[in-house]
């Protein structure tokens, strides 16, 4: 096969069995680190040379995930200042932004020994559609190294639906050099992309749910459950839609108990808009723990309601029945089997709450194994032993 077509020249296939290329991840957010962490463990499993480049967009609770995650990886801190929390607000953003591109600057003659430590060109990982994403790319651009964007190509076709992440995945879209999509729709997305385009056949959290999947949850549960997620700052800047919604979901408690799951800051958004008068003993606030132990409280519920991309991801892998409650999503997976889209329509949440279980599927967890597909790609590119 001939030359695969990436920037700078350093994407052509490999004929030297020796690879000691770094391979720096940039990840800032949980999410991305469970999304990557099967990538990651692979690599290192083949001896490849790994480094997390952390921009600490999320900060709670992120070093004890890596460390379940990704044990044997090193990880690097790229953020200025002395601030380091969450960064759970639009307001913290431009704070944040300031601090990682200080960081970048002031580290740049050592990231660039790092990158080119033995000689050899380098590669850079970006996961999904957040601002860690944007910033690892443009890093990568500055320090002329390519890019490559793991779970490229969701389209929405809409900026403002899911925002800012569609913009955040286009302006990827034009920078990276390796673009690994999950599936033919996200191929078919990227047609005009630059670089090449890679079929990974699923996305890299059906690898993290088997990561983290206990014996046993697919057994029936002493009492069924539901679960509720609701955060994006779409639904969540429109009290009358969130209180709809609740309320929807109130009355469906009385046929099978909901746990709505959020952490402190979603807390505090129900009290400012008055919305905690919602909850009872059947329709109950729990707190939002690590993945490790949200896969099993996931896994084993009766269905989801979630304006979460992520959790429509992992509901389709288990078969869950799952309402999305936004205006438009960026995938369609599980579309028509076992996840319906809302599109912010109350009567559709409702519809789909008076009988979930018509909706479940079967689980589609050995079906695929995209994290081993990237990994093959890198290794015929040379970037991994």
């Amino acid at each position: 096969m001939g030359p695969v077509g990436c920037k700078h020249g350093v994407c052509s296939r490999n004929t030297d069995t020796r690879v000691d290329r770094l391979i720096a991840a940039v990840i800032g957010t949980s999410a991305e680190l469970i999304k990557m962490a099967p990538v990651l463990n692979r690599l290192v499993d083949r001896n490849a040379d790994v480094e997390v480049w952390y921009t600490a967009m999320h900060v709670q609770g992120f070093a004890d995930l890596a460390e379940r995650a990704i044990p044997d990886v090193d990880i690097r801190t790229i953020r200025d200042g002395n601030r380091h929390d969450d960064v759970a607000r639009t307001i913290d953003v431009p704070g944040w932004l300031r601090d990682v591109n200080r960081a970048f600057r002031r580290d740049r003659p050592e990231l660039v020994k790092t990158l080119r430590r033995d000689g050899r060109p380098p590669l850079i990982l970006v996961h999904g559609d957040t601002f860690t994403t944007v910033a690892g790319s443009l890093a990568a651009k500055r320090l002329r190294v390519p890019v490559a964007h793991v779970e490229a190509g969701y389209r929405s076709g809409s900026f403002l639906a899911p925002f800012p992440e569609e913009l955040d995945r286009r302006f990827v879209a034009g920078l990276a050099d390796i673009h690994f999509a999950p599936s033919a729709r996200e191929v078919g997305n990227l047609h005009r992309a630059k670089g090449r385009v890679v079929d990974t056949q699923a996305n890299t959290a059906l690898d993290s749910l088997r990561m983290f999947l206990d014996d046993g949850w697919d057994e029936p549960v002493a009492e069924p459950y539901g679960l509720v997620t609701l955060h994006r700052f779409e639904l969540m800047r429109k009290p009358a839609d969130i209180n709809r919604i609740l309320e929807i979901c109130r009355s469906a408690a009385r046929t099978t108990p909901i746990r709505f799951v959020t952490g402190e800051h979603g807390r505090a958004r129900l009290a400012q808009h008055g919305l905690l008068s919602w909850f009872d003993d059947r329709f109950t606030i729990i707190e939002r723990v690590s993945y490790p132990e949200f896969v099993p409280i996931l896994a084993r519920s009766s269905f989801v309601v979630t304006d979460s991309g992520g959790l429509q991801q992992e509901c389709s892998y288990l078969g869950i029945p799952c309402l999305i409650h936004r205006e438009r999503t960026e995938s369609d997976l599980g579309l028509g089997r076992n996840v319906v889209l809302s599109g912010l329509s109350t009567e559709a949440a409702r519809r789909f709450l008076e009988d979930p279980q018509r909706f479940r599927s079967a689980p589609l967890l050995d079906e695929f194994h995209p994290s081993d597909r990237i990994v093959e790609e890198l290794v015929m590119l040379g970037y991994a032993p």
